[in-house]
């Protein structure tokens, strides 16, 4: 195994270590854990299959973000963002959509 690859290794299992203290403090703090939130199948085979097992990965993400992902719909959403918010959480901020400007072309 070369340096590259022990560096990548590292990164990897710090970033690990990093979201179970998070997930760690927010249990301490009286969060509930994801699993033991009533979720419709929908948002549970969207969480597995995106890998989100808190919900600080949950409240990370932004409407737009959950919507991307395929068969979740605007009322799964509605119902994640309802069950968020009976225990005081919400999903991130939408983000401002980028526009691109090309100048017009001029003829003539």
């Amino acid at each position: 195994m070369d340096n590259d690859e022990i560096v990548e290794r590292l990164k990897a299992m710090i970033a690990e270590l990093d979201m179970l203290a998070d997930e760690l403090r927010w249990r301490e703090a009286g969060m509930p854990n994801l699993v033991d939130m009533e979720w419709p199948v929908r948002a549970r085979n969207a969480f597995k299959k995106e890998g989100i097992v808190s919900l600080r990965q949950l409240t990370k993400l932004a409407p737009e973000d959950l919507l991307r992902i395929p068969n979740m719909g605007k009322l799964t959403l509605q119902q994640i963002q309802d069950n968020l918010a009976s225990v005081g959480l919400s999903l991130a901020p939408s983000r401002p959509r980028q526009y691109c400007w090309f100048p017009r072309a001029r003829y003539g």
